[in-house]
Formats: structure tokens, C-alpha cells, sequence
């Protein structure tokens, strides 16, 4: 009975050690984030942290943000934020719907206005079920969503500068949008762009391989070489960052195609060696295989 009862305690207080410890190692981890920002050019600076690259235009008149990443990092984000200017947010652009871009939009669109593109606004309004990834993206709360939107192109004046959004056609999603700073030379691309690795292609949201593949294609007809370029993941780019990325799409998904229409299953192609020449690509959000997986899968 006395033995049972010291094993009970042991137990106990070995159960409460490791609860305690995993608690604190959660939350070190959290602590432990970076939230950096960049001086770009002109009024823009981009700010890294948790989730999708977020852009900042600050002007003595006018503050605008592109993206928001996740709510449970928005105080860090806002602390930097707060180092480039004191003013209040303006606006807030999405690029597209993902929670790694918009889920912030809960803290810091509290006072600020936000502008997407209207099926971004669809998007946030409902559940977002994603079989591809295996997880439900809840809606988000009325202040929260944007409040202005579009079909095709919007225009802001922030002071001197022009603040171009244009929608892009299926591509990441059904909703993207690339975001011009004219008078900076910077472009934000959001989710078209995941320098030196493997994209995402939302599928389950109105995304498109062939229509991706076109929209890259576009960007470097209407991007001028001497703009920089913010990405949606990684690091600040350039042009030719850009033309690097649409060569592997196309190399990529041509491979796949060729196998596909061999009449190669996906099992099979998944355990050949491939692509060779982009060794590292996929150490990051999407691996060679589910970029395997994903081309198979959108190719009509």
C-alpha cells in the first residue's frame, strides 16, 4: 500500500515536471522569435517574422501595411512596426486569404482599414477547408475582413507615393493580388513568389499550375529589371531571382507532365530521382514531394 502510494507521487510530480517543462519550452520558443525589419527603398520596408513577408510603406501622411502573418506574433510585429513609424495604420493590404498573411488582420485591424480582393473577402468570411494540407482555417471575425475591395486594380496615393494593387488571375489562390510601390521601384508578390524554393499552390482554393505558371510569365513582362522585389517567403530578391524561379517551374512542371503522359502514376514518379538542379528547393514549406504531388494533381 506505501509502495503504491510513493509510485502515485512519482508519478504525479514526474507528469506535472514534464507538463511544466513542455509549457515552457512552447513559450521559449515562442520568446525566442526574430521579428526584423528592412530599410528597401523609398517609403518601403519589409518585416520578417512568423508567416508570409509583410510589407510597410510609410509616409509623413499615410501608413500601409501588406500582410499581417499570424495574430499570436502582432505585438512583436507592432513593436517593430513602431520603430518605422509612430502613426496609426492607414491601410492594410492581403495579398491573398492564407492565415499566415491575414491572420493578424484581428489586432491590426482594429483601427485601420482593409483593402483586398473580393474573393479574399469570400475566403475570410467562411471556414476554409484544406484536404491538400489537412486542416480547417476558421473564419475571421467582422473586423477582421477587408472592407474594401476589388476586381481588377486599385490605386493608393500614400504622399508621393503611388501604391499600385493589381489581381493577378488563379494562380496561388483565386484571390491574389501583387502590390507596386512606383515611385519606391519595389514590388510585393505575395505567395507568387517563395524565393529558392518550392511554392504553394493552393488548389483546394481556385489555384492553378498552368495559371501560376502565366502569371510568373506576366510578372516579368510588367515588372521593370531594376525593381526589388519583396517575396511572400524568403529572403529580398531581384529580377533575376524571379526569371531563376519561372525556369523551374517550367523545367519542373514539364517533367511531370512528360511522366503523366507516359501514363507514370504519382507512386512511381514520387520515387525517382528528380530534379536534380534545384537541390535545397524543397527544405522549406513545400518539399520535392508535395511539389511532386501537386503538379500531378493540377495538370488537366
Amino acid at each position: 500500500m506505501k509502495l503504491s502510494i510513493v509510485l502515485f507521487f512519482i508519478f504525479t510530480s514526474l507528469s506535472t515536471a514534464y507538463s511544466h517543462s513542455g509549457r515552457k519550452t512552447a513559450a521559449k520558443k515562442k520568446n525566442t522569435l526574430k521579428v526584423t525589419s528592412q530599410k528597401i527603398a523609398g517609403c518601403v520596408h519589409m518585416i520578417k517574422g512568423m508567416g508570409g513577408n509583410i510589407g510597410v510603406c510609410s509616409s509623413k501622411e499615410r501608413l500601409v501595411l501588406i500582410d499581417t502573418q499570424f495574430e499570436k506574433v502582432s505585438k512583436k510585429v507592432n513593436r517593430v512596426l513602431r520603430k518605422i513609424s509612430k502613426r496609426k495604420i492607414d491601410f492594410i493590404v492581403n495579398t491573398h486569404w492564407h492565415g499566415d498573411h491575414t491572420n493578424g488582420n484581428k489586432f491590426f485591424g482594429k483601427s485601420s482599414h482593409i483593402v483586398a480582393h473580393e474573393n479574399v473577402r469570400k475566403r475570410l468570411s467562411e471556414d476554409q477547408v484544406s484536404e491538400f494540407l489537412q486542416k480547417t482555417t476558421k473564419a475571421l471575425p467582422p473586423k477582421a475582413l477587408p472592407i474594401i475591395t476589388f476586381k481588377s486594380e486599385l490605386v493608393l496615393h500614400i504622399g508621393d507615393e503611388e501604391v499600385q494593387i493589381k489581381h493577378l488571375p488563379s494562380g496561388h489562390t483565386d484571390g491574389d493580388s501583387v502590390v507596386f510601390f512606383r515611385n519606391s521601384k519595389v514590388v510585393h508578390v505575395g505567395d507568387h513568389f517563395f524565393k529558392n524554393k518550392f511554392p504553394y499552390i493552393d488548389l483546394g482554393a481556385g489555384g492553378s499550375i498552368t495559371g501560376f505558371k502565366n502569371n510568373i510569365k506576366k510578372l516579368l513582362e510588367i515588372i521593370p529589371k531594376n525593381y526589388k522585389i519583396i517575396p511572400g517567403h524568403g529572403e529580398l530578391a531581384n529580377y533575376s531571382d524571379l526569371e531563376k524561379f519561372y525556369t523551374m517551374l517550367n523545367e519542373t512542371i514539364d517533367r511531370i507532365k512528360g511522366l503523366k503522359n507516359l501514363e507514370k502514376s504519382l507512386e512511381t514518379i514520387q520515387k525517382m530521382t528528380l530534379f536534380e538542379s534545384y537541390e535545397g528547393w524543397g527544405n522549406g514549406f513545400i518539399s520535392k514531394e508535395k511539389w511532386i504531388t501537386t503538379i500531378f494533381n493540377g495538370l488537366k
